[in-house]
């Protein structure tokens, strides 16, 4: 083969030769299948046509690519991507491949070779250049003999690389190849394929390896096989982005259309190959096996006169060291012979003679002697034909004679070698017969444990198994159960906080009206009576959240000192007991800010006095607060403390660690006398310790309770204290503008009332279109918008309010989500719609105030 143009390397070469090494050895399916349906005969005809068909299918796919002129040879573009090392792991093969397949071209590619490493720096493997030298001074001279000899020299010295080793082998199986001796060179293919899979080869060693394969199946293969193989080969060669050109193929398909007589097909191959070989395409040798094509084409429909003029201008281009040529001859005196023609007969008859290959080659000198004979015949020496006949089968028969007695003297000594292996082996056996029965006893043994073990885990695993069933389906039951349950809450959160919601806001506002003593004791009975529904539905709410893993703990920064007076104003002006005495401690300074979760450490600390006071029908309820460590002035971390201390029943020491147990009442009379669902404690615990701190507590019957708690903090840079309750009323202004979206009456009016205690006049409304009308004519400060209303909910009247602050590009107000629906999801999606905060009904004038506080600090 020559080299044609580069094409696509691939990583999966490795598979590749496998396949094609597999390919060779294996049988062909398609017959038996065939089979059971058609006659043998039949069956074997069809088999015949569709490898034919393959074969002339397969010689249009190669004869498709243009043979390229011989300065493609530099191929310089293609280096140019190629590392120094793989430019010249391929100059290795362009060597080693025209020592053999090239011998013309074999001291060029070398010389090309040699300047490669003079520029890049490069070595070569030691014992290349020796190895590839007697590959092409074997095929230059064809003395193949010699070559075997010097490749046994060659192996014998043990000093060469893998690939050298893989490479020596290569060159004896073509040597054994060109002497006809196919099976042999089978035999070193097999041995290279067993080397190759504990060595690691190159790509194009192993592509070397696949040429010489089919090579050496050419005589024994069937016809389908072979053409499998060619066919995998020339994608290889694509692959692998060798530059030749494919050129024994066409000729060992049309040499396999001949042998098989498919005429059709042949006549087409040759025609095919006449066409793409013309003389300008500046490849001879190539247009030299056209001719040859041609040739048996003519001869297979006995046109011998045309048969000749195909082959002498074939004998003229082909070289004699080209494979084609010694059936290029035999097939020129066939024709000659067939035509009369002596003289052209015998002309080519003393070529064959002298040509180094007939007398090494069986196959050769028995072609020439049959051919001579009927030279001799037609000339009328039929004795001299008979005694040329008769000599060679007489030599033969004595150089046979020798080869007999020779291997027949190796095979008794190989015998005896053989017979003194088998005795020590005999010995070796006995000994091992004794230890393999001892090693059966103990497998046996083993065997036995591992199936009681193995039975042991299969019952295990069975039995897991149906665990984890039960367990999944109980899981799933569980997140059934968890979804009604968040539903139920949303739903009674929704229903009960949007009626409570004007129930206390009202009532708020009702107390700030002058009302006679009577009238007063309703109105806080009613507001106590709804505050306590409130806190109830407070607790559910947040034991679910705590449950589900959904309270978030959002620190910023608040004054502790201000958050404590929120407390104190709010249970001293809620609180008139004339034997309890409400006491407030804190060692804070005002000044003081700190970062953590003040909603969350308000709401502990109500639980905590709301507890108490429960509990406490005289003596005193203590309030304090402090920073548990001494803190330099420059101190960046904290701990706040808290502590709720009372003279109240107290509880038993055997029930001291239920009191933060959900729905617990450690004397079930209290709930009676007091209510409350057992929660407050509960939840206070959990919240304290997700902000990473701690509560504990301890009572004695009778003398009272004393509850504290700790969460760490963070110091912040001081600023200014936001308002108090009072401060706020009594400023009864406000730079704020309030735009209100609520389609509840009674919670409009609600609204409308507190935010104007706290000196403000809203902008109320009953929907989301109405409210969209109030916000293109005028800004506001904030926007407070009702979630469920029937024309235009809360979130698209927020989202088309954004979009006039975009078009008229102006600052955006806070949004405030007005709703009864308070359950954490509800209010993470909110927050995710764009909302900037979350006010939850129902709402007090403390809520009002604590929104007004962040609002300031924003």
């Amino acid at each position: 083969m020559k080299r044609s143009q580069s094409v696509r390397k691939d990583g999966r070469m490795r598979y590749a030769f496998a396949a094609l090494a597999l390919g060779l050895g294996s049988t062909a399916l398609t017959p038996v299948a065939v089979a059971q349906t058609e006659s043998p005969a039949q069956s074997s005809l069809n088999a015949e046509s569709h490898w034919a068909d393959d074969a002339l299918e397969l010689m249009q796919t190669v004869l498709a690519r243009p043979f390229m002129p011989a300065t493609f040879y530099e191929f310089q573009d293609f280096h140019a991507s190629l590392s120094d090392d793989e430019v010249l792991e391929r100059h290795l093969e362009f060597v080693f491949h025209d020592s053999v397949m090239g011998p013309d071209h074999y001291p060029r590619v070398v010389a090309e070779m040699e300047v490669f490493l003079d520029e890049s720096g490069k070595i070569l493997p030691p014992r290349f250049l020796e190895l590839s030298d007697i590959g092409y001074e074997t095929t230059l001279y064809q003395d193949y003999q010699t070559g075997l000899s010097r490749i046994e020299d060659f192996l014998a010295l043990r000093d060469f690389e893998p690939e050298e080793y893989a490479r020596a082998l290569i060159l004896k199986a073509y040597f054994l190849i060109s002497l006809d001796q196919h099976l042999d060179a089978a035999r070193i293919v097999r041995d290279i394929q067993s080397f190759a899979s504990v060595h690691e080869l190159s790509e194009l060693v192993l592509f070397d390896l696949t040429q010489v394969q089919i090579r050496a199946s050419e005589m024994h293969a069937e016809p389908a096989e072979l053409i499998s193989a060619l066919r995998r080969e020339y994608w290889l060669i694509q692959d692998l982005k060798l530059t030749y050109t494919v050129s024994a193929t066409p000729l060992i398909i049309g040499q396999l259309l001949s042998d098989h007589s498919h005429q059709d097909q042949l006549d087409q191959a040759a025609e095919l190959f006449m066409a793409a070989s013309e003389p300008d395409q500046g490849y001879a040798y190539l247009r030299g096996h056209a001719l040859y094509l041609c040739g048996l084409s003519e001869m297979g429909q006995e046109n011998y006169q045309a048969a000749l003029n195909c082959l002498l201008p074939a004998g003229d281009l082909v070289g004699r060291n080209d494979r084609a040529f010694v059936p290029l001859v035999r097939a020129i005196i066939t024709s000659a012979l067939a035509l009369g023609e002596t003289e052209t007969a015998r002309t080519w008859i003393d070529i064959f003679r002298e040509l180094p290959t007939t007398s090494q080659s069986i196959r050769n000198q028995f072609d020439y002697t049959r051919l001579y004979a009927q030279l001799l015949e037609m000339e009328g020496a039929v004795d001299e034909a008979y005694e040329t006949i008769l000599d060679f089968h007489q030599t033969k028969a004595s150089v046979l004679d020798d080869e007999v007695q020779t291997l027949a003297a190796s095979q008794m000594q190989y015998l005896r070698e053989e017979s003194d292996r088998l005795s020590e082996r005999t010995n070796l056996l006995t000994q091992q017969n004794l230890l393999q029965r001892r090693a059966i006893s103990l497998f046996q043994w083993l065997t036995g444990l591992f199936a009681l073990l193995l039975i042991l885990t299969a019952i295990f695993i069975v039995f897991m198994l149906r665990k984890h069933r039960q367990l999944m389906a109980a899981r799933d039951e569980a997140r059934r159960m968890s979804e009604v349950k968040s539903r139920f809450l949303a739903n009674m959160s929704h229903e009960v906080r949007t009626p409570m919601n004007g129930v206390l806001g009202l009532t708020g506002a009702l107390k700030n009206t002058d009302l006679n003593r009577r009238q007063n004791e309703l109105v806080s009975l009613i507001e106590r009576s709804g505050t306590l529904l409130t806190k109830v539905l407070d607790d559910i709410l947040d034991l679910a959240r705590i449950e589900s893993d959904t309270v978030v703990i959002e620190n910023s920064e608040f004054s502790p000192a201000a958050l404590f007076e929120d407390v104190r104003a709010f249970f001293q002006a809620s609180t008139e007991r004339p034997n309890l005495e409400l006491r407030f401690t804190t060692e804070i300074p005002e000044e003081l800010r700190i970062i953590g979760d003040g909603a969350r450490i308000r709401q502990v600390l109500f639980n905590l006095i709301s507890n108490a006071l429960k509990f406490t029908d005289s003596g005193h309820v203590k309030v304090r607060m402090w920073m548990c460590d001494e803190m330099p002035a420059d101190a960046t971390n904290g701990k706040l403390c808290l502590s709720v201390e009372d003279t109240g029943t107290g509880i038993p020491q055997d029930k001291l660690s239920a009191i933060f147990d959900p729905f617990v009442q450690v004397d079930t009379s209290a709930t009676r006398r007091f209510g409350g669902l057992g929660l407050g404690l509960a939840i206070s615990k959990q919240l304290v310790e997700l902000m990473g701190g701690r509560i504990t507590a301890a009572s004695e019957i009778g003398s009272g309770t004393y509850i504290e708690f700790s969460v760490p903090t963070e110091v912040a840079t001081p600023a200014a204290i936001p308002l108090t309750i009072g401060d706020s009323v009594q400023a009864n202004a406000s730079p704020f503008r309030v735009l209100v979206a609520e389609d509840h009456p009674v919670n409009r009016k609600v609204i409308q009332i507190l935010l104007g205690e706290l000196g403000l006049s809203p902008d109320v409304t009953s929907c989301g279109s109405e409210a969209l009308n109030f916000y293109n004519r005028q800004t506001y400060d904030f926007v407070l918008l009702d979630i469920q209303m029937p024309d235009m909910d809360g979130i698209s009247t927020m989202k088309a309010m954004r979009s006039i602050d975009a078009r008229q590009n102006r600052a955006h107000p806070q949004y405030i989500a007005f709703t009864a629906n308070a359950m954490t999801h509800q209010v993470e999606n909110y927050l995710s719609e764009g909302f900037d905060g979350i006010l939850t009904k129902p709402i007090t004038i403390s809520d009002l105030v604590v929104f007004l506080n962040t609002a300031q600090a924003a």
